[in-house]
């Protein structure tokens, strides 16, 4: 199965293109090492491949290695100041591997700036307006993040905490229901596809 994949992206991709698709290819099979490679000749090619050190920056978070992973993304916004999948990640860093909320909002703003409906954007930004007790803040940036993806339960259980801890009980429960609503709905989704094979 591997050989017919890298078969299909020989064909349909050549030089940096194919280094980068193939980097990108062995880290979605684990293999780090051989994705690193792949992509250090991408880079070789073009060294201000924007999408070779966000591929980059992508392996070195799947070997735990946030330093790396944070300079590859920064490289890329130094080439593209408007790749906002850098911007995400890079946040997303700074949020749950730093702890840094301050330089996870500077950049999930940029990415809202250019995507208004990103909803992973909207709701790490969400959370975070929650945790400094901004709860008008986080509540919008939640609607909107719900408004870009409906089925998230994620975002529905932070909305209800919101308006829990906003002391209204009414509209926090809503939230809880839509939680229930989505989880039982994958639940008999995947009882159903089970049932089936």
């Amino acid at each position: 199965m591997y050989a017919e994949e890298i078969e299909l992206l020989k064909k349909n991709f050549q030089g940096e293109a194919f280094h980068i698709e193939m980097g990108k290819f062995y880290n979605r099979q684990e293999k780090q090492s051989q994705a690193i490679e792949e992509l250090n000749k991408a880079l070789e090619i073009n060294p201000n491949s924007e999408l070779a050190h966000f591929e980059m920056g992508n392996v070195c978070l799947k070997l735990r290695d946030e330093l790396q992973a944070e300079k590859e993304y920064r490289r890329s916004l130094e080439l593209n100041p408007h790749f906002f999948d850098a911007s995400l990640e890079l946040g997303k860093i700074y949020y749950y591997r730093k702890r840094r909320p301050d330089l996870a909002t500077a950049e999930f703003n940029k990415v809202i700036l250019e995507s208004p409906s990103d909803w992973e954007a909207n709701y790490l930004l969400g959370k975070i307006y929650k945790e400094r007790q901004e709860y008008k803040l986080a509540i919008e940036r939640l609607e909107q993040a719900s408004e870009a993806d409906p089925n998230r339960e994620q975002i529905y259980f932070e909305l209800g905490k919101a308006y829990r801890d906003m002391d209204m009980p009414d509209l926090a429960i809503k939230q809880f229901e839509k939680v229930l609503t989505i989880s039982n709905n994958r639940e008999n989704v995947f009882i159903k596809n089970k049932a089936l094979n």
